[in-house]
């Protein structure tokens, strides 16, 4: 099929929604079992509604879109540790046993995931994004650097930014020289084509090696031009840096009306927490609304409870998403202990919060 057409008839299925489907898919096998589901292009055609097995072989409860949004969210989580390399941002990475049709579901799964939910994979790399949708001449030099250093671990990264600001001592930079050797380059780095380097380093990493992905998902990411502001590649960039999540966007979300001196001690004690997360905030979006990312125009209401002793804990019903938060705690580091752990847990979930 002409890529144009298949974009085309993509567009069509999303607009044209006429059946349900019921996607039942296990916890220890929820990458492959999408993956599978998605496989069919028809299901951009449908409604989903998704039913978790445990473990244990058991249904978990919870339903609707709450449920939705953390399947699809979990799916990511999942795709970064088996399908991407990649530090802070991600790209995807060749295996023997994915081929297009599996390419092409995933890239359906993204479709899915943002048209129907609201949710998009904030860690895939901008610029391997941009080049799917638009071709690489669309990147920049400057964005393919600021891109690869985001993909690099930390160390990496540090040493690429001291050498950048202290081009004399390049020479006998020994930490830059590994970093170069790490992505199979054997030039020697200097004060005039270090730039030139790293920016042929960041093609290579983000553009030439997912090349046969972008491929597959090209025709398809393509329909999200009409659905998202990615008619360019600043277009693409200003939509990233609008929906990564910060503690000041999560708290333009909470929707509370604190009437006692109780519940306002104890609101006043959940801002305070959440601003101390810092990049760990997505973990609390996760666990209220399903999502790790703000959603667009979405609430999250805060009622509270009397809950006391060994029964007292936040409970979220990330169907709402609706946040309930006792207000009999004497202490802010009381709060703090026991949102922690729920978020230390929160790889040990089941979906019994509706």
């Amino acid at each position: 099929m002409d890529p144009l057409e298949e974009e085309a008839n993509i567009v069509d299925l999303i607009e044209e929604e006429s059946n349900v489907i019921n996607l039942t898919v296990h916890r220890s096998n929820l990458l492959k079992d999408m993956i599978l589901a998605f496989n069919d292009p028809k299901i951009l055609n449908a409604s989903v509604f998704f039913k978790v097995i445990d473990a244990r072989g058991n249904v978990e409860q919870g339903e609707g879109r709450g449920v939705a949004r953390e399947v699809i969210t979990e799916f990511w989580h999942l795709f970064y540790q088996s399908l991407s390399v990649g530090a802070a941002t991600k790209v995807p990475v060749i295996r023997h046993d994915y081929r297009k049709q599996e390419w092409k579901a995933v890239a359906r799964i993204l479709l899915h995931g943002y048209c129907k939910e609201g949710i998009y994979p904030v860690a895939l790399s901008s610029a391997f994004i941009a080049c799917t949708i638009h071709g690489e001449e669309c990147i920049s030099g400057d964005v393919l650097l600021k891109a690869f250093l985001a993909y690099v671990s930390d160390d990496e990264r540090e040493t690429i930014n001291e050498s950048l600001g202290n081009r004399s001592k390049i020479a006998n930079n020994d930490d830059l020289l590994d970093v170069l050797s790490t992505y199979k380059c054997f030039r020697i780095p200097d004060e005039e084509n270090i730039e030139d380097i790293l920016c042929q380093l960041a093609h290579q990493e983000l553009i030439q090696r997912p090349r046969y992905v972008s491929n597959c998902w090209a025709p398809i990411l393509r329909a999200l031009k009409s659905r998202l502001p990615f008619q360019d590649a600043t277009s693409i960039l200003q939509f990233y840096e609008e929906m990564k999540p910060t503690t000041k966007k999560v708290l333009k979300i909470l929707d509370a009306s604190p009437e006692t001196e109780a519940q306002r001690i104890a609101f006043d004690h959940l801002v305070r927490y959440i601003k101390s997360l810092g990049s760990n905030v997505s973990a609390f979006l996760q666990f209220t609304t399903g999502a790790d990312i703000v959603i667009d125009g979405q609430k999250l209401k805060i009622s509270f409870t009397e809950l006391n002793g060994f029964q007292r804990r936040p409970i979220a019903h990330t169907c709402g998403p609706l946040l309930e938060l006792p207000c009999t705690y004497q202490y802010y580091n009381e709060l703090v202990e026991e949102f922690s752990s729920l978020l230390r847990e929160k790889s040990a979930w089941t979906f019994d919060i509706v």
